[in-house]
C-alpha cells in the first residue's frame, strides 16, 4: 500500500498540493463540530465554501471522516475508475469500450497530475451520457430526475466538464428535435426541460450562490482571452499529440495536450461507427476537436464572447474527454464487427498501444520538497501566530495541511486578487 501511494499521492502535483492538504482540512474542522466553510491555512486564507471543487457537497468524500486520508483517496481514485468502467459499460454494453475509456491517456494523464475531482466528474460521464440519450429520445419524470441529479455530480466535482457536457445535451437535444419532428412532442419536452432546469439550479444553488458572490473578488474575474484559450498549439504539435505522441517530450506531452485515443482504437472506431445512430456523435468529435485547437480556430472567440461563463472556462482541450467517451464505444462497435479469430489480438494491441503512452505519462518528473522534516517539527512546536512562506516554494503544503501549519501561499483554483 505504501508504495501505491507514493506513486499516486506524492508526485508533487495537484494532489499533493491542493487536495490532499484540503482533505486533511476538511477532515479536521467536521471532527471539531464545524462546518469548513472558510479555509485559513493557505493563500493567507480563502472561502472554502466558493472554491468549486471543495467537499462538502459530493457524498463519497466523506470517506475522509471514516478513514486515514491517504487509503481513502486510493479508495475513491480506483472507485471512481471502477464506477466510470461500469457506466461505460452499461452505455456500449462493451467491457472493451469500458477498459480503453478508463486506461485512455487522456484520463491517466489527469490521474498522474492529481486531478481527483476531475477524475470523478470523467467517471460520472458515461452516467450523464447513459440518462441524457434516454431522456432527449423520450422525457419523463423519473429520467427528469435521474439526469438532474447526475449533472448535479458533475457541477460539484469540476464546473468545466458539467458546462461540456450540458453543452452537449443542448445541442444533442436540438438535433434530435430536427431530425425526429413528427416523433417530438414538442409541449412535453419543454415541461420536462424546464423542471429539469429547475431541479439541476436548485441542487447546485449552494455552490453557485457562493461562486457567484465571489466571482468579482477572484483572480478568475480577471483572466483573458489568452488565459482561457490554453494550451497555445502549433498545428504539428497537435496532430503529433493526436495520432503518434510516441516521441513528444514531457513539455510537449503535458498534461493538458494528450489527446491521443490510441492509433488502432481510433482506426477501430472509423471501422465501426454506423451512420444512422452515430452521426450527431462523429459531429461532436469533429467540432470538439477544433475547438480543442482554442485561437487556432477563429470560431472559438465567438464562443469566448457569447456563451454564459465561457470566460471562465479555461483549457478547452477538455471537451476531448466527451470524444474519447465516443470513439470507445465506437471502437467497441468495430470490435464486435470482426471476427473471433482477430479479436483478440486486436485486444491486445489496442491496450499495448494506450499503455505505452500511459507509461511515457507516468514517467513524468516527480518533484519533491527538500526541507527536513526536523523544521516541520520545528515548527508544529511553536505556539506562537505566524503563517509561512517560502520563495521558491519548498515546503510541502501536503505536509503542512496534515500538520495545520497557515501558509501564504498555497495552490487553489481560485484565489483572492486583491
Amino acid at each position: 500500500m505504501e508504495w501505491l501511494s507514493d506513486f499516486l499521492l506524492h508526485r508533487g502535483n495537484d494532489l499533493s498540493t491542493y487536495f490532499l492538504p484540503n482533505a486533511y482540512f476538511f477532515k479536521r474542522t467536521f471532527l471539531q463540530y464545524q462546518i469548513p466553510l472558510w479555509n485559513p491555512l493557505q493563500l493567507g486564507g480563502i472561502s472554502y465554501l466558493a472554491d468549486p471543487q471543495n467537499y462538502l457537497f459530493y457524498p463519497p468524500n466523506y470517506l475522509f471522516l471514516l478513514f486515514p486520508i491517504e487509503p481513502a483517496f486510493l479508495a475513491l481514485i480506483f472507485g471512481h475508475l471502477l464506477w466510470g468502467a461500469l457506466g461505460m459499460r452499461k452505455l456500449t454494453h462493451s467491457w472493451f469500450s469500458s477498459i480503453i475509456f478508463v486506461f485512455s491517456p487522456m484520463m491517466m494523464s489527469h490521474l498522474e497530475a492529481g486531478h481527483y475531482t476531475m477524475l470523478a466528474a470523467f467517471s460520472w460521464l458515461p452516467w450523464f451520457l447513459l440518462a441524457a440519450l434516454r431522456f432527449v429520445k423520450k422525457p419523463t419524470l423519473k429520467l427528469c430526475g435521474l439526469l438532474a441529479a447526475v449533472s448535479w455530480l458533475l457541477y460539484i466535482n469540476y464546473i468545466n466538464i458539467a458546462y461540456y457536457a450540458l453543452l452537449f445535451l443542448g445541442s444533442y437535444t436540438i438535433f434530435y428535435f430536427f431530425t425526429h419532428r413528427q416523433n417530438f412532442p414538442i409541449q412535453k419536452n419543454i415541461i420536462h426541460n424546464t423542471l429539469y432546469i429547475i431541479l439541476f439550479l436548485i441542487l447546485i444553488s449552494p455552490n453557485l450562490l457562493a461562486q457567484l458572490e465571489f466571482a468579482p473578488h477572484s483572480t478568475r474575474s480577471l483572466i483573458t482571452f489568452n488565459d482561457v484559450a490554453q494550451p497555445i498549439w502549433s498545428f504539428k504539435l497537435f496532430f503529433q499529440n493526436l495520432f503518434f505522441p510516441f516521441f513528444l517530450n514531457s513539455d510537449q506531452l503535458s498534461t493538458e495536450r494528450v489527446l491521443y485515443p490510441g492509433l488502432i482504437i481510433f482506426v477501430l472506431a472509423i471501422y465501426g461507427f454506423k451512420q444512422k445512430p452515430h452521426k450527431f456523435f462523429a459531429q461532436w468529435i469533429i467540432f470538439s476537436l477544433l475547438f480543442t485547437l482554442g485561437s487556432r480556430i477563429p470560431f472559438f472567440i465567438f464562443f469566448y464572447k457569447f456563451f454564459p461563463l465561457m470566460k471562465f472556462m479555461r483549457i478547452p482541450p477538455r471537451i476531448w474527454i466527451i470524444s474519447i467517451l465516443f470513439i470507445a464505444l465506437f471502437a467497441g462497435k468495430g470490435l464486435q464487427k470482426l471476427s473471433k479469430k482477430f479479436s483478440t489480438g486486436i485486444i491486445v494491441l489496442c491496450l499495448l498501444d494506450i499503455l505505452l503512452i500511459d507509461y511515457k505519462i507516468f514517467s513524468r518528473p516527480i518533484i519533491k520538497s527538500d526541507v527536513p522534516e526536523s523544521f516541520y517539527q520545528l515548527l508544529v512546536e511553536d505556539n506562537s501566530f505566524f503563517r509561512v512562506y517560502c520563495t521558491t516554494g519548498c515546503f510541502s503544503l501536503q505536509r503542512l495541511g496534515e500538520l495545520n501549519i497557515p501558509t501564504i501561499g498555497g495552490n487553489n483554483p481560485i484565489q483572492n486578487k486583491n
